[in-house]
C-alpha cells in the first residue's frame, strides 16, 4: 500500500479520446454503494410508516451524497492511505446517516442525520479542494465543486442545530431540509 501520494486524475482530461484499460471500482467503493442501497430500503420503510415528505427529503440527502462520492471516485480516487482514511470517515458518516434515518423526526437523535450528512459533505469538500490545490488544470472545476460541498455542509450543520433546538416544530425543519437539498 502506498502511504500518501499527490492527487492524480484517473483519466487524463487532455486526452479523453484515448482508450485505456478500465481503472475499475475499488472494494471500498463497492462496500459504500451497498450501504447506500441499504439506505434506500430505510427510506422505503419511512414511506411505509407514512412519513412521505421526510422520506423524500432523506432520499434527496442520500442521493446527493452518493452522487457526489461517485463523481469524486470516478475522477480522482486512488488506493493510497489518504483515500483509505477518506473512505473510512466518509463511510462512517454514511452509516450514521443510515442509523439516524430510523429515528422519528422530532426525536433528539434525528439531528444526527443532517449532522452526518454535513460530515460526508465536508469530507468531499476537503478531498476535492486537495485535488484543486495540487493539479492546476483541475483548479476551476474542483474549487467550484469543493465550494458547493462546503456550502451544503454548512447548511446541514445549521439544520442539525435547528433540528435539535426546535425538535417539536416539524414543519420548520422540513422547510430547512428542502432549502439544503436545493443547494
Amino acid at each position: 500500500m502506498v502511504r500518501f501520494r499527490s492527487p492524480r486524475l484517473r483519466k487524463d482530461w487532455s486526452d479523453v479520446d484515448s482508450i485505456e484499460e478500465s481503472v475499475g471500482t475499488t472494494s471500498q467503493e463497492l462496500f459504500w454503494n451497498s450501504i447506500f442501497s441499504t439506505a434506500l430500503v430505510s427510506v422505503g420503510t419511512m414511506i411505509v410508516r407514512g412519513k412521505i415528505l421526510t422520506s423524500i427529503l432523506a432520499f434527496e440527502a442520500f442521493f446527493h451524497v452518493w452522487e457526489a462520492s461517485a463523481l469524486y471516485a470516478t475522477r480522482f480516487n486512488d488506493d493510497d492511505a489518504y483515500h483509505r482514511i477518506f473512505w473510512g470517515v466518509f463511510g462512517s458518516a454514511t452509516i450514521v446517516m443510515l442509523g439516524a434515518c430510523r429515528l422519528e423526526v422530532g426525536v433528539n437523535g434525528w439531528a444526527l442525520f443532517p449532522a452526518a450528512t454535513a460530515g460526508a459533505k465536508l469530507c468531499l469538500a476537503i478531498s476535492t479542494a486537495r485535488v484543486g490545490f495540487v493539479i492546476p488544470r483541475c483548479r476551476k472545476y474542483t474549487n467550484f465543486v469543493a465550494a458547493q460541498h462546503f456550502i451544503q455542509a454548512l447548511a446541514f450543520i445549521y439544520i442539525a442545530i435547528q433540528t435539535d433546538a426546535m425538535s417539536t416544530k416539524k414543519i420548520i425543519i422540513k422547510k430547512y431540509w428542502l432549502f439544503a437539498n436545493v443547494l
